[in-house]
């Protein structure tokens, strides 16, 4: 943890850096599974050599991997799918929030690709076993409505005509709404 922690030896005591480097060791701990993890800081200050000695105690708890990953609110695609879509937060493996994060937007972009402009995604719910050694992770879904790209209009132009503009856009009427062609297109 040495490099990881931004408090150094010879170097002034910061408070605010302890405290960062408590959650910076936290986060390491729950990058490799173990969400429960504890860090508590101990501080001895020898007065006579000025030096503050630092004790990290770490309760790390059980590792936690996780058992399921399930949708609710889905019913435009099958769980399945859905699963197949993230790429990074799978079952059997430990649970990382920030991968599930990255996850969760590339549901919603697979979703706004499909014809859903407002889907999203809501807070993850958690449930542990008893034993705290698995996890099933639900994700709830709101897909709304699914939209067909109607009418293109341009306003403003003066350099350009409507229907040399009208080519640049890669989405077409009639065609399914997809958020990737409308960014594509801008």
């Amino acid at each position: 943890f040495k490099e990881e922690i931004s408090l150094k030896v010879k170097e002034g005591f910061d408070p605010a850096k302890l405290q960062a480097d408590v959650q910076k060791i936290i986060s390491l701990y729950g990058e490799k599974g173990y969400p429960d993890c504890n860090v508590e800081p101990f501080t001895t200050f020898d007065d006579v050599n000025h030096f503050v000695s630092i004790t990290f105690v770490i309760k790390e708890g059980n590792r936690v991997l996780i058992e399921s990953i399930e949708f609710e609110g889905n019913l435009a695609f099958k769980t399945k799918k859905l699963r197949r879509v993230m790429t990074d937060t799978k079952r059997k493996k430990v649970y990382n929030s920030e991968k599930l994060k990255g996850d969760k937007e590339k549901i919603e972009f697979f979703y706004k690709n499909n014809g859903y402009a407002k889907a999203e995604l809501g807070e993850v719910r958690i449930d542990y076993n008893p034993e705290r050694t698995r996890m099933t992770l639900t994700l709830p879904v709101k897909e709304g409505q699914r939209y067909v790209v109607g009418t293109f209009e341009f306003l403003g132009q003066t350099i350009y005509e409507t229907k040399d503009l009208s080519k640049a856009v890669e989405m077409k009427t009639g065609k399914l709404y997809n958020q990737e062609k409308l960014d594509a297109s801008l």
